[in-house]
């Protein structure tokens, strides 16, 4: 397969504290069939070893941003974005896999179709070396952006879109915590077009379910979404997304009672 245009592609891998997954993660970049690239590695402010691992590696597409201060997701990849060379932009985090042919593909689709802004791809989860199942996967545009107020299924470590893109809307600050990638697909939907390729191009990393991480999600999700409809006079999406982000959040709450967490016993 060879891609129409031999663009530059700007990867963006922020990390803390990335341990053992960070080198394997850089490694499925390095072994891509697509060449044109760039490596930014955004380092938050870690206090272990991964990323000096990194230092090791004799590839000169390889470029590690540090100032020893911990920052947050949505800083370190506005810095990414204003630091990128690339024609694209593509994410990655640092605890997943690409396969070796996911940027030659997104490439390929983006060049031959200008109109789509964002791709993203279908993605397997993994836990320990072991393949445990996939993520909910949507296609077409149409049926990505069909119900707003639920969200989108676009996995934020597998996007690659054009650089003009993602530096006319950037990542929301104050950062939405564990939503700032919802939030952003929903801010820019109305000038967007979103794809999915079918392929399952990245495997993702799927640690045990931390309610509370959950939980927190939810609540910034919910305000980001009303915050959002109740600008573009949106009233429907805004009650159905305060009935299902109510709903979903109660659930939590009830699942964090039980735990003991609420009580500081979790």
């Amino acid at each position: 397969m060879n891609p129409v245009v031999q663009a530059l592609v700007s990867v963006l891998l922020p990390v803390r504290n990335g341990g053992a997954f960070l080198l394997p993660a850089v490694r499925s970049i390095i072994d891509q069939t697509y060449p044109q690239w760039e490596l930014l590695v955004l380092d938050d402010g870690s206090d272990d070893c991964a990323v000096e691992e990194l230092k090791k590696i004799q590839d000169s597409r390889i470029r590690i941003i540090q100032d020893g201060e911990r920052k947050g997701l949505a800083t370190r990849l506005n810095e990414g974005i204003s630091l990128s060379k690339g024609n694209f932009i593509a994410r990655m985090d640092a605890d997943d896999r690409s396969f070796p042919e996911r940027f030659e593909k997104q490439v390929s689709f983006l060049s031959k179709n200008p109109d789509v802004d964002l791709v993203s791809s279908k993605v397997v989860t993994y836990r320990g070396d072991r393949i445990i199942g996939a993520l909910p996967h949507c296609e077409r545009h149409l049926d990505i952006v069909r119900f707003p107020w639920r969200g989108m299924y676009m996995p934020h470590p597998t996007w690659m879109g054009r650089a003009e893109w993602f530096k006319k809307f950037r990542y929301f600050l104050p950062e939405v915590i564990l939503a700032e990638d919802q939030e952003l697909l929903l801010r820019a939907l109305p000038s967007s077009k979103y794809h999915s390729l079918p392929e399952a191009l990245l495997a993702y990393h799927q640690s045990e379910v931390k309610l509370r991480k959950r939980f927190q999600a939810r609540i910034q999700l919910l305000r980001a979404q009303l915050k959002i409809f109740y600008q573009r006079g949106e009233w429907l999406n805004c009650g159905l997304a305060a009935g299902a982000g109510l709903a979903k959040i109660t659930k939590d709450l009830i699942g964090l009672t039980k735990r003991g967490v609420l009580a500081g016993q979790g």
